[in-house]
């Protein structure tokens, strides 16, 4: 029998990784009205890089503690402000690798979701280089919340999504990620379309699917999941963002394997910092397990 490993819907522990630059700005709003939400904790973490040794003419090696203490007392100023809006806050400041800080902060804190920034191109690059990132959507299972540029401000108070997409697969860890997004739903009262690009040769395996969504409990609105068939034309990525754009979605749902969150796409400039460019919501990168 085989059994899945859900990760949470309800965000009780928070963490938003920043560099304090605009983007992560964006990111720390979505981060703040989640909390809100959930009467929750925010763990702030700015990772800064291994401080740099500066040459002098001799030829000997100093060290520069003053940029060490800046970012040090950036990241304490940041956690007192946070603290005089009302909420529950840590903020640290490690130094060394982003993603591999950013793990261990996640793991020590019981983290249920983390929450970045980006542009697409930079924006936090380092947490999307390299296998560490990989580390934490997998290692972790906790699912990231992507916000780009194109993204609105969410209202100060608490954010919820009210149109979801959910791109999935017709297999068990498509339905997985369909029952995923139905309790996010659920919880939020809000309307979920599912799209799927690809109809399986077997015509059981599309009744099986379309049965287990049916059977899934109805929202609070008293409708079901509505199954909606969107096939993805070239170039995917942007027939996807269309679709998300036509039909005002404020949340976008995928899961961390899917073919446009591939890690090795990501460290070559795939399609993904398209995606992460030009979406008009965040984009939640879900772990779903079969066991």
């Amino acid at each position: 029998m085989t059994t899945a490993v859900a990760p949470a819907t309800t965000f009780t522990e928070v963490l938003i990784a920043t560099d304090f630059g605009q983007e992560a700005d964006r990111a720390l709003a979505y981060a703040k009205s989640v909390v809100r939400a959930s009467n929750g904790e925010l763990l702030l973490v700015h990772v800064a890089e291994p401080v740099p040794h500066i040459a002098i003419p001799e030829g000997g090696w100093v060290c520069d503690p003053l940029r060490a203490k800046r970012e040090i007392e950036q990241t304490e100023t940041a956690g007192v402000a946070l603290g005089t809006e009302g909420l529950r806050a840590v903020a640290l400041c490690p130094f060394g690798s982003l993603a591999e800080e950013v793990a261990e902060a996640a793991r020590n804190h019981n983290a249920n979701l983390v929450v970045v920034g980006t542009h697409g191109r930079h924006g936090l690059p380092r947490l999307f280089m390299g296998s560490h990132a990989e580390r934490i959507a997998d290692a972790l299972q906790i699912p990231i919340l992507i916000v780009g540029p194109n993204a609105p401000f969410p209202p100060p108070s608490q954010w919820s999504p009210k149109n979801i997409l959910c791109e999935t697969s017709l297999d068990k860890k498509g339905f997985q990620l369909v029952a995923y997004a139905h309790q996010i739903a659920r919880e939020h009262n809000s309307h979920l379309k599912i799209a799927y690009r690809d109809v399986s040769k077997d015509e059981k395996d599309w009744l099986d699917f379309n049965k287990a969504v049916e059977d899934l409990p109805q929202l609070e609105d008293r409708t079901k999941p509505h199954l909606h068939t969107v096939f993805l034309e070239e170039p995917e990525v942007e027939s996807l963002i269309q679709v998300a754009v036509a039909r005002q979605v404020d949340l976008l749902i995928l899961p961390i394997r899917h073919k446009f969150i591939e890690w090795p796409a990501l460290r070559a400039g795939g399609i993904m910092p398209r995606l992460l460019a030009e979406a008009p919501c965040p984009l939640l990168a879900v772990p779903i397990q079969i066991s």
